[in-house]
């Protein structure tokens, strides 16, 4: 429902705008650096009750993953109505590939991987930035979006001889998210920087009766991004 209202939104503003301008007239690009702590939404997973008994009886058991990231991170963003030279609405995608450190807040999951994570999202952009015909020394952006995200690119390796499990780890998660930015001019006005930063938001899904699901705790994450603007 919340990827549709988006999409829904993007559809409206691109139909709505009448300025008939150049696809490289209205794409922007950044690159940079990201920071995030992030507590994943929880789910049951399966769990043989004596393993080296040769019983195949299992219960279900809460897992809820908490990860820390650095990232290299790019984005993308389209602006598909300038209202003027320093207000935009654009969409944009976000794609940032993670070294992670993973732990627990319920289950056993440790260790560290490589991730990616792609938010798609929609942007009011205000002041430096918005457009390319902006004067202004600073600017300010709002996000909404979706965050794609996926904690572990090697899991299926790391599972081949894992036999004390029925239920592979999850390896998938929807985020929903809100952000925001400060553009500012650095290198005595030469360069276009901004930091951003974003709050995701997940819904737990293991059941109350479950193993450790008192251990569980309210899903949240925060990512924190140093970007430069590209060809500004």
């Amino acid at each position: 429902m919340y990827l549709r209202f988006i999409l829904a939104t993007i559809f409206l503003l691109s139909f709505g705008s009448a300025e008939a301008q150049s696809i490289k007239d209205k794409l922007i690009s950044q690159w940079g650096y990201q920071a995030g702590y992030l507590i994943l939404p929880s789910y049951d997973r399966l769990r043989y009750i004596d393993p080296f008994s040769g019983s195949t009886e299992t219960e279900a058991q809460t897992t809820q993953g908490l990860l820390y990231e650095i990232s290299v991170v790019a984005r993308l963003r389209y602006n598909i109505l300038e209202i003027n030279d320093d207000q935009s609405v654009g969409i944009g995608i976000v794609p940032a590939l993670s070294y992670i450190g993973q732990g627990s807040k319920a289950g056993s999951t440790s260790g560290s991987s490589l991730g990616v994570n792609i938010p798609i999202e929609v942007s009011y952009n205000l002041g430096a930035g918005s457009t390319y015909n902006s004067a202004k020394d600073y600017g300010f952006s709002v996000h909404t979006g979706v965050d794609f995200s996926i904690p572990d690119l090697f899991i299926s390796r790391k599972n081949v001889n894992e036999d004390y499990y029925s239920e592979s780890l999850k390896n998938f998660y929807t985020l929903p998210y809100i952000g925001l930015g400060v553009s500012y001019w650095g290198n005595k006005g030469t360069k276009l920087h901004e930091i951003f930063i974003r709050a995701e938001f997940g819904n737990n899904q293991h059941s109350d009766d479950s193993k450790n699901a008192e251990k569980a705790v309210k899903s949240f994450g925060v990512r924190a991004a140093f970007v430069k603007y590209i060809g500004y």
